[in-house]
């Protein structure tokens, strides 16, 4: 069982190394141009520049960060390095946002957008979402990472209703939906972790348009950010301590959350596009992805057992004048494994060089095993 599982992990490595992405600069470059003419509009002649504006032009950008991830569906027919997980809590947060703004006032623009345009960019936010999800899951179900996407999302949605039950305002005066207006916040802040986690994880680099949906939303979060930040003085709540007001707090903790979560991945976002252009693959350092050093350790584990794997071949065929085809085939798979560690970039306190010399020592020893036994 050890032989196949080493060698299939030796091809999946191999499969999963760095590609260019399919995707043109040209697509990516209209996407941009054509959401920015509709944020113009939406400013200058819908809500005629109002600063309250701000917080549809945050929908309006987190619709075009969904579109980003269309777009390379649609281009590259896969829906490798796309978070599910990610996905399902942004579906979640937005339903929460809608059941209070699409009937209450609480939190709505003060501006002319905020009658149907808020609402209806996060109707087609939600509607892109489920687009998403269902060619995840069901069209490209068969190439979705879902070991990959391992980054646990349950325990966030609960502890974003919690915090939300426990913090919210109280705009609309109605505790249920100010709550879960408060939870869909709370979970929009923390929903980008189970990409992140991807990311990082990944063993190759991450398609532009992921980085570019990464980047627009947290984007769309400054300039939601930015809107509270100013309405400070109009959110209210209901205060556990007399004369504290924890509702502004709260809110404010939540969009600077997800910023901070994002502060690595913008720096290389940023230097990556300014030295590779828009199209180019995210290439994130090794400093970056720290599970690829616990990767190299469990490939280090596989190749131990394997070795005992070998020993156990010599007790059962000690006797038969097949074990030097045994020793030829392991020869084999232990050459593919030396192949597979040059390959990977090793850390600096564990050498290349060392990390080969085990693997020939251990084909040294599985040749003096079975070739060595008795007759």
């Amino acid at each position: 069982m050890a032989l196949p599982m080493f060698n299939s992990e030796i091809t999946s490595t191999i499969q999963h190394a760095p590609s260019k992405a399919s995707t043109s600069c040209k697509e990516i470059l209209i996407a941009y141009v054509g959401f920015a003419a509709i944020a113009a509009v939406t400013y200058h002649e819908i809500a005629q520049g109002e600063f309250s504006a701000v917080l549809t032009l945050s929908a309006l950008f987190q619709l075009l960060a969904f579109t980003l991830l269309g777009i390379q569906v649609l281009s590259t027919n896969s829906a490798q390095g796309i978070s599910a997980k990610t996905l399902a809590l942004d579906a979640i947060a937005i339903a929460c946002r809608l059941s209070s703004t699409t009937w209450l006032n609480g939190y709505l623009p003060n501006d002319a957008s905020g009658d149907f345009l808020y609402q209806s960019f996060d109707v087609l936010s939600l509607g892109m979402v489920l687009w998403l999800l269902h060619h995840l899951l069901t069209v490209h179900g068969m190439k979705y990472d879902g070991s990959g996407d391992a980054f646990p999302a349950a325990p966030l949605a609960l502890a974003a209703l919690v915090l939300a039950i426990l913090f919210h305002g109280d705009l609309n005066d109605r505790p249920i939906f100010d709550t879960l207006w408060f939870c869909g916040l709370n979970i929009s802040a923390v929903s980008v972790l189970p990409q992140a986690f991807m990311m990082a994880k990944s063993k190759s680099s991450v398609p532009a348009l992921t980085a570019h949906f990464v980047a627009v939303m947290a984007f769309s979060r400054a300039l939601s950010g930015t809107y509270m930040w100013h309405a400070t003085e109009d959110i209210t709540s209901e205060p556990w301590i007399d004369g504290f007001n924890h509702a502004p707090g709260a809110i404010l903790t939540a969009h600077a959350l997800h910023l901070l979560l994002l502060g690595d991945f913008a720096y290389f976002y940023v230097k990556n596009v300014i030295s590779s252009g828009w199209d180019a693959p995210l290439e994130l350092p090794e400093a970056f992805l720290v599970f690829r050093q616990e990767r190299r350790s469990d490939l280090l584990t596989q190749a131990h057992l394997l070795e005992a794997h070998v020993d156990v071949h010599h007790l059962l065929h000690n006797r038969l004048s097949t074990r030097c085809l045994v020793v030829h085939d392991v020869q084999r798979q232990l050459a593919e494994s030396v192949v597979l560690f040059l390959w990977v970039p090793a850390p600096a306190e564990r050498p290349r060089g060392r990390i080969a010399q085990c693997c020939v020592t251990s084909a040294v020893r599985a040749e003096v095993a079975l070739c060595a036994g008795p007759q």
